[in-house]
């Protein structure tokens, strides 16, 4: 058996690489490395994969905290998009490499592909169309996020073989048993460059914020063995690694118990990394202990979830932070010899939100001089606030995910629109 496993390009009208690596397909190959299980994989987003020519001529550039942009083509909006003043790209390797490996190499059994955004689908239909031309008897498996949130899209638009809600189904079809086996370290091995490494010391979320999917995409919360994270972030640094991306969702949770000893392993194991949160982490959790630990480990980029400064709109999402909250923790970074490290998260386009409350939280949040990060809401459903984004909604985001893409604002009052979007990210950036 052999198998191809797939991370496929991007169709949008931004993207850029803020610590993201495919880690359900990473997990998938691990299994099959232990199982040495023959399969090759072909990530239409490494960018170490181009010449040094090629990245001159796409622009690309690796920032400081190894984050960069992915090459990019532009081309022509989905008709059913409403006129918008904005370039609609492709983003990703070209056509033209992944065609000249499997002109040179697609006798294979299965290929498994992985989705995230629900509106990036028509990376996985290019995909698809590659691989039945190339090799029509090849079995398509489709997994990940857009999948499970939009299952019966996925079933109707995508030309798969089998659509898939977790890892366990994939290695059900392929008829393999992997209930004692572990997916961790992810191995990144597999790729020529590595700016950094994700790491997950918990997986799933005890809140329930009205616009995440998390409780329907992802087990109840359960935090890593600390042995196990040590020994991950010790094949990491071996592979010459020097910055880890927090993927949790609660990284903050249970911190006496998990995050505060961490950290101090870490710290006494001298790992000397650079810490990423791109995730927002909670605000309420922060108190001195907690910033000490994070500035002694070299966190680099802090990202606060305030989302709001409304004290009625804390409530209806989720009530993760009230101001004072906000205010202390702050107060208690800056203490600790954090300033531009600080980032803030502040949702733009909820249903019924106004411009006069975003520009509100803005003014807010500027008083503490950090580095405010406006964050365009996009309608996910299997979430609290889904039925009150399709009442609100200005096109069809029950039967169209394309509708869901944050650049459109789909859900926005009408006092937020383009031009108006632009005015607060400029009042941000003042």
């Amino acid at each position: 058996m052999r198998i191809l496993l797939i991370n496929p390009p991007i169709y949008d009208f931004a993207a850029f690489n803020l610590w993201a690596r495919p880690i359900g397909i990473l997990k998938i190959i691990s299994i099959l490395k232990k199982l040495n299980i023959d399969f090759e994989f072909f990530d239409f987003l490494d960018i170490s994969i181009l010449t040094i020519d090629e990245k001159k001529k796409f622009k690309i550039k690796i920032k400081s905290n190894g984050t960069y942009n992915y090459p990019k083509v532009e081309v022509e909006k989905p008709s059913i998009f409403p006129k918008i003043n904005r370039k609609f790209s492709r983003y990703g390797l070209p056509k033209e490499k992944f065609l000249n490996f499997l002109e040179k190499d697609s006798k294979f059994d299965f290929a498994i592909i992985t989705s995230v955004m629900t509106y990036w689908y028509l990376g996985i239909i290019e995909v698809i169309e590659f691989l039945r031309k190339i090799n029509p008897e090849i079995k398509i498996i489709v997994g990940g996020i857009y999948v499970n949130l939009c299952k019966e899209h996925a079933l109707n638009r995508l030309k798969a073989d089998y659509i898939v809600s977790s890892i366990p189904e994939v290695f059900k079809i392929l008829n393999i048993d992997i209930k004692k086996f572990n997916f961790f370290p992810l191995p990144l091995e597999l790729y020529k460059e590595n700016p950094f490494a994700p790491l997950y010391t918990s997986f799933g979320c005890p809140f329930n914020c009205a616009y995440c999917a998390n409780k329907f995409l992802n087990p109840p919360y359960t935090s890593r063995d600390h042995d196990k994270i040590i020994d991950e972030l010790i094949f990491y640094k071996n592979l010459g690694i020097k910055r880890i991306a927090f993927y949790d969702e609660a990284l903050l949770i249970n911190k006496k118990t998990h995050f505060i000893p961490l950290m101090n392993k870490i710290i006494s194991k001298g790992l000397d990394f650079e810490f990423y949160n791109p995730n927002g982490i909670h605000i309420r959790e922060i108190d001195e202990e907690v910033a000490e630990l994070m500035k002694k480990a070299n966190f680099k980029d802090i990202r606060l979830s305030l989302e709001t400064a409304n004290k009625e709109l804390q409530k209806k999402i989720g009530y993760k932070a009230n101001n004072s909250q906000f205010i202390n923790a702050v107060n208690l970074l800056k203490k600790v010899g954090f300033s531009k490290e600080i980032n803030v998260y502040l949702l733009v386009g909820l249903p019924h939100q106004k411009f006069n409350d975003v520009k509100m939280s803005i003014e807010f949040a500027k008083n503490f001089n950090v580095k405010l990060r406006l964050a365009e809401f996009s309608p996910i459903p299997h979430t609290i606030l889904w039925q009150e984004a399709i009442k609100t909604a200005k096109y069809d985001i029950v039967n169209e995910p394309l509708f869901h893409n944050n650049t459109l604002l789909p859900v926005a009052d009408k006092s937020i629109n383009f031009e108006t979007l632009n005015e607060l990210k400029i009042f941000a950036r003042a």
